[in-house]
């Protein structure tokens, strides 16, 4: 009992320092770490999060907006517009950044919890945070699929406006 108090208070610990962390990123740096997660051509077009059920449950998850003070709430349907979608998409690209991070210190634990323990841990490394990252992916497909269009709307209206009259 005292080795899972102990590896709660870890993890909590852990998730909002590494919480805290990606919050103080500049846009900037979030972007060029975002480089690094781009979304796969398979995740665009293999209906993939459409199979999982990924609308049906997203909404039911927590947000840490509600818990920390200074994270934005990310909701898409505020940004859709897109007067604001660029900095949507840096804060999709920081939560999954975050969650990724927190899943790393795992083997630390190691150090500390018998081997059943330590598998313990990696299980809820992954099993917590990958929800959130699958969320944040799949609402970055939507973002760029948005980008796009805006896009060729834009140059669409450009070749309207180049063309003599």
């Amino acid at each position: 009992m005292k080795v899972l108090l102990v590896n709660a208070a870890i993890w909590a610990f852990l998730h909002i320092s590494i919480s805290f962390f990606c919050l103080k990123l500049n846009e900037r740096t979030i972007f060029k770490i975002g480089s690094n997660l781009k979304i796969s051509l398979w995740e665009k077009e293999s209906g993939f999060y459409q199979m999982i059920g990924i609308k049906k449950w997203k909404d039911r998850l927590p947000d840490a907006a509600d818990w920390i003070r200074g994270f934005p709430r990310k909701s898409f349907s505020q940004y859709r517009k897109g007067e604001l979608l660029n900095g949507f998409y840096c804060e999709l690209l920081r939560a999954e950044i975050s969650h990724w991070l927190q899943m790393l210190p795992f083997p630390l634990f190691f150090l500390f919890n018998d081997f059943n323990n330590f598998i313990l841990n990696m299980a809820y490394a992954i099993f917590f945070n990958l929800p959130f990252i699958l969320i944040q992916r799949f609402n970055r497909t939507r973002v760029e699929k948005l980008f796009l269009n805006k896009i060729s709307r834009y140059s669409r209206d450009q070749k309207k406006l180049d063309q003599p009259m």
